[in-house]
């Protein structure tokens, strides 16, 4: 049941329910911390959306990064960096 309701979620656009969110393999904490190994020691803003983990945050130097993270396999599937 929960993988046909993940599917008519997917399908349809829709966010993802608490229920739905729970279906994250990668937690707060590896996303977090697979952010930090890319540079960012500041978090201005983590959120889950379309499957993915959407962190803001700043470099050492203040620069400003943005990486969206895989929310099953832990990819890096975006990495801006100002």
């Amino acid at each position: 049941m929960k993988s046909a309701l993940l599917a008519l979620a997917l399908a349809t656009g829709l966010t993802a329910s608490p229920a739905l969110a729970q279906q994250f393999k990668v937690s707060e904490q590896q996303a977090r911390q697979i952010a930090s190994d890319r540079g960012v020691v500041k978090f201005t803003e983590i959120e889950q959306d379309d499957g993915k983990w959407e962190i803001e945050g700043r470099d050492k130097d203040g620069r400003k990064i943005e990486i969206d993270i895989h929310g099953q396999s832990g990819e890096v599937t975006k990495f801006e960096h100002d």
